[in-house]
């Protein structure tokens, strides 16, 4: 008997052990994604160069490219920011549906890694909502993963327009728009129908 208590013992030890190990290392996986991630977004607001500015245009399957000084069309269904990093490729693309009445925003931003692989999906929803102070709420999620597309972890926020958080998930009236996250850029690049020589 005191044989089988001091196995379930050291069992129930190992095990402890071993989640505290997986535990350190997926922080340590977040920590590096969440240091990749924030180290694309400076980039690009550094860079304002290495965005490129895409819309579609209703009834279009071709997107037209935006210059600096463009005006924007009255219309469009998407909007597309493409950001290149240092080396040319493909580190960042911002899908934004085209709200024509501006009563709320949508972003989703797709983070790729060097071999073209998603390490990162932010939906960003920020829409008025009467029932809070400010009447605006800022929704944000926040997926990481590793590559061959496994998740490790997700970060949801919900503040109102001082930045204070939320406590109970709030009704953004309705906007909930559908969405995909594409496991690399070449089947993002296909769905959004970006340009072959970007």
């Amino acid at each position: 008997m005191k044989r089988l208590l001091f196995f379930v013992c050291l069992m129930i030890c190992c095990l402890s052990g071993f989640a505290q190990q997986n535990n350190n290392e997926v922080d340590s996986v977040y920590k590096t994604l969440k240091s990749s991630k924030a180290a694309i977004d400076s980039y690009s607001e550094k860079n304002p160069q290495r965005v490129l500015v895409y819309t579609k245009l209703p009834g279009k399957t071709t997107l037209k490219k935006l210059g600096d000084n463009e005006d924007w069309p009255e219309l469009r269904d998407y909007d597309y920011n493409v950001v290149r990093g240092a080396s040319g490729k493909i580190v960042k693309v911002v899908q934004m549906p085209f709200v024509p009445s501006g009563d709320w925003f949508i972003a989703f931003s797709y983070y790729f890694d060097d071999n073209g692989n998603i390490f990162a999906f932010e939906r960003m929803i920020n829409g008025f909502n009467n029932d809070v102070k400010g009447g605006i709420i800022y929704e944000k999620q926040i997926k990481y993963y590793t590559s061959p597309f496994k998740l490790v972890k997700t970060v949801y926020s919900l503040k109102r327009k001082d930045g204070k958080p939320l406590k109970n998930r709030m009704n953004l009236d309705g906007v909930r728009p559908e969405y995909k996250i594409y496991q690399g850029i070449a089947s993002c690049r296909k769905a959004f129908n970006l340009p072959a020589n970007l």
